[in-house]
């Protein structure tokens, strides 16, 4: 009886690895947009945000730089910010 309870404890200890791997593990997608990449687990979300964006005041190009953050569908971190051809330039000097 004593082989039984330990048998059944390992098997729902590895069932639990399991679906902690399947939660908490991020699968990478890529977008064709400047090189935005998106980390997406069944948990959490994780975006690191490089895409080319149109600005329609300056009408000029720019670039979306950032990251986002979101848990449970929540977004918790967001700092995604505009950026416009001639400050990149000026901040790569």
């Amino acid at each position: 009886m004593k082989m039984f309870k330990s048998k059944k404890s390992k098997v729902i200890s590895a069932i639990i690895v399991v679906i902690t791997v399947i939660l908490l593990v991020p699968f990478p997608v890529g977008y064709k947009d400047g090189g935005t990449v998106k980390y997406r687990a069944a948990l959490y979300c994780v975006t690191k945000q490089h895409s080319i964006v149109y600005d329609p005041l300056t009408q000029k190009d720019g670039y979306d730089i950032g990251t986002t953050i979101e848990i449970l569908g929540f977004e918790v971190y967001n700092d995604v910010k505009y950026y416009s051809m001639q400050t990149l330039k000026e901040l790569n000097k």
